[in-house]
């Protein structure tokens, strides 16, 4: 069984083997999502979406197609981040879930709005790191969410979620 996953983050490919173990036959490429640097609300559906579409052009033999995006889902009038998972298989049968949130403080996702080429180019975490809010632009989540979870949890916790749904 070949698992193809749209990114070589280290993060995301930690999650689907965690998720999968670490034998699984998992193939990991670089592919774009069509949308901005920090994806918001349903942009962040579509790049998860996108992400798979490239990756099936790019690896159509695979057995099972995965693809993370995370972005920031307006909640309560917070902003909470949250990874999008979507796994597809061969068939066409295409599951998705969304990772549990963290809060992220809405004064950096206006500042990061604000910046010059703003979400297109920036991400909210890229701003909090710069601030020194947190300590790893990829990772805020262990900086800001009250248990100090890893961006690993949540991702791993979506990546089985969505595995759940799907006969493998």
């Amino acid at each position: 069984m070949i698992i193809a996953l749209a990114s070589t983050s280290s993060k995301k490919v930690d999650a689907v083997k965690l998720a999968f173990g670490e034998s699984v036959n998992l193939i990991a490429r670089k592919v774009e999502s069509g949308v901005n640097e920090q994806p918001i609300g349903d942009e962040t559906m579509q790049g998860a979406d996108n992400r798979i579409e490239f990756l099936k052009a790019a690896l159509p033999t695979a057995d099972f197609f995965i693809s993370i995006e995370n972005g920031l889902f307006k909640e309560a009038g917070q902003y909470v981040d949250r990874a999008v998972v979507t796994i597809e298989d061969k068939s066409g049968n295409r599951f998705t879930t969304l990772s549990e949130g963290v809060v992220f403080p809405t004064e950096f996702v206006e500042k990061t709005r604000e910046r010059e080429g703003g979400f297109e180019k920036w991400t909210v975490g890229k701003t909090m790191m710069e601030a020194g809010i947190v300590s790893d632009d990829g990772d805020p989540h262990k900086d800001l969410d009250p248990e100090g979870r890893s961006r690993v949890y949540f991702l791993n916790q979506a990546v089985q979620a969505a595995k759940a749904k799907i006969a493998l």
